[in-house]
């Protein structure tokens, strides 16, 4: 039993296994063993951690490395990025650089070492002018420089920035080049004074090429032949009436700019003239009718014209009828007496009595 105890580097207890009261194993055995168990990792041969061991029985590979994992220890290789290399030999870990191992300086341009802290310098342009010829750097230093500005003409320049039209002409502004439009099949350049020259067709004398309208007119206008009598046709999308203001041309208003015609209405309460009546018959029967005119001041010149189906007064609702005879404006318009009939025309200030016929009137011959 000596052999065993020793084996563990545990220092045994210095009494008897037995304990001769009990005949049983003795209290510091008993504890030792137990110690024993939990150190070796409960009688498999691993140490777990909290007694100071790995808690691992896996050998590592070449290496391989103790990593702790929160818990306990995983065998792991070290991982690497970009530019450095690994190498697991036996019992060793090689790290090596695979990315930039030195600086070279090149056409101007300029290093302070190879490695380690580097310093690069411009050696080499460190400023541009575009001397007299009207262009200047984008940049005064390195690089990819853009000359920006205008080559002037003195310079065999055109001292402007304009993109040539395509099938344009140049010309001058008197400062610079420009380019007019293109011209079409037939046209001749023609000078402005003052302006820009334009394209314009080759004039023919007696002959009519186009034809141009106002368009505040209301018209279109073409030509169907160029020749010296053309076929020339105007065209319009104004429908109805036309009228003039004296500068333009526009569709006509009805009862406004004129009076449309329209057809008879009867009525059998009390109304009120609209706007398109003309013809305008009373059979409301029972008692009078009483129509609502409208403004004379509004519709000068307009007529009216009504006729009585029953016999009872038509009368106004204002007093702005002046009878056949003349006179104060009152409110009459038909007496109560079946078919007669009446015309009122409007002065702008009253309703006109201009003709009153009724039913029982003798035609003599």
């Amino acid at each position: 039993m000596a052999t065993s105890p020793n084996a563990t580097q545990i220092t045994p207890p210095r009494v008897s296994i037995i304990d001769e009261r009990t005949g049983a194993v003795s209290r510091e055995w008993y504890r030792w063993f137990y110690s024993l168990y939990n150190i070796t990792g409960g009688g498999l041969g691993i140490i777990p951690v909290s007694s100071g061991g790995t808690g691992l029985s896996t050998i590592p590979t070449n290496g391989q490395l103790l990593i702790g994992n929160g818990t306990g220890y995983s065998l792991n290789t070290l991982g690497f990025g970009a530019g450095i290399s690994v190498t697991n030999g036996l019992g060793t870990i090689t790290l090596a650089n695979t990315g930039v191992l030195s600086n070279i300086a090149g056409a101007g341009i300029s290093v302070s070492g190879a490695t380690g802290d580097v310093t690069i310098t411009n050696a080499g342009v460190l400023s541009f002018s575009g001397g007299t010829t009207g262009l200047t750097p984008a940049t005064a230093t390195t690089g990819a420089i853009t000359l920006a500005g205008t080559l002037g003409i003195a310079n065999g320049g055109t001292n402007g920035s304009a993109t040539p039209t395509a099938y344009g002409v140049a010309y001058g502004d008197g400062a610079a080049y420009a380019f007019t439009a293109a011209g079409t099949t037939g046209q001749v350049l023609t000078a402005t004074t003052g302006g820009a020259p334009t394209w314009a067709a080759l004039a023919t004398s007696g002959t009519v090429t186009s034809v141009s309208v106002v368009s505040a007119n209301g018209f279109a206008g073409t030509v169907a032949t160029a020749t010296t009598t053309p076929a020339i046709t105007l065209t319009t999308s104004i429908t109805g009436l036309l009228k003039g203001d004296g500068t333009a041309i526009s569709a006509a208003v009805a009862n406004t700019d004129y009076f449309a015609p329209s057809a008879p209405v009867t009525k059998t309460a009390d109304f009120t003239v609209a706007a398109t009546d003309v013809w305008l018959i009373n059979n409301k029967s029972g008692s009078t009718c009483t129509v609502t005119l409208p403004a004379a001041s509004s519709w000068s010149g307009r007529v009216l014209r009504f006729l009585n189906y029953q016999a009872q007064t038509v009368v106004s609702a204002s007093s702005n009828v002046v009878p056949l005879t003349g006179g104060a404006a009152a409110t009459s318009i038909l007496l109560a007496s079946t078919g007669d009939q009446t015309t009122l025309v409007s002065d702008g200030s009253n309703w006109l009595v201009t003709q009153y016929i009724p039913n029982n009137i003798l035609l003599l011959e």
